[in-house]
């Protein structure tokens, strides 16, 4: 069952563990080369620490990639209020005029805490080594772009609960 997000709430109460796949859907993507604006939708553990930023930024217009998303992920005791691991950078140009499927596929690896796969559509745009312990508790999603009151949804299932043609897109880890 899918939940509308709500801009800023961090109420929105999930179980997003190993095995698990996160399916973030937008009917709204309103970004245009002309205007500056920023959307991040951030996944909490327990802790509250950022176990996954992802954050869409025209902003800095000056940077080769000019509509970028971004990864990363944040302790909640820090040193500073920065990202912690390895930020990675990728085009979402061809999203920018509608809709968009985010999807965060939490598969084990040797690594820790395990890695998450992103997919924006059905493609693939990043793995992502998991930073801090524990399931995603919460998410929630703030930025200056309004996207409107239903315009973010999300949903949390196993992998073996979808069909062979979405699974086909999950990395195949073992």
């Amino acid at each position: 069952m899918a939940t509308i997000l709500t801009k800023g709430k961090h109420d929105c109460y999930l179980d997003f563990t190993l095995g698990s796949v996160l399916i973030l859907k937008s009917t709204k993507f309103p970004f245009s080369t002309s205007k500056q604006k920023e959307i991040q939708v951030d996944l909490y553990n327990a802790n509250g620490d950022t176990l996954l930023s992802i954050a869409f930024d025209t902003k800095y217009q000056w940077y080769p990639i000019r509509h970028k998303i971004r990864f990363n992920s944040r302790g909640r005791s820090s040193f500073h209020d920065q990202e912690v691991g390895t930020s990675h950078w990728e085009n979402f140009e061809k999203w920018r005029k509608s809709g968009v499927t985010i999807s965060v596929h939490h598969y084990p690896t040797d690594s820790k805490f395990g890695n998450y796969q992103i997919l924006l559509d059905d493609a693939t745009v990043c793995n992502f080594e998991k930073e801090f312990p524990g399931p995603a508790m919460s998410i929630a999603y703030m930025g200056s772009a309004s996207l409107g009151p239903k315009s973010w949804t999300v949903s949390v299932c196993r992998v073996s609960d979808l069909g062979s043609w979405e699974r086909r897109f999950l990395a195949r880890h073992r």
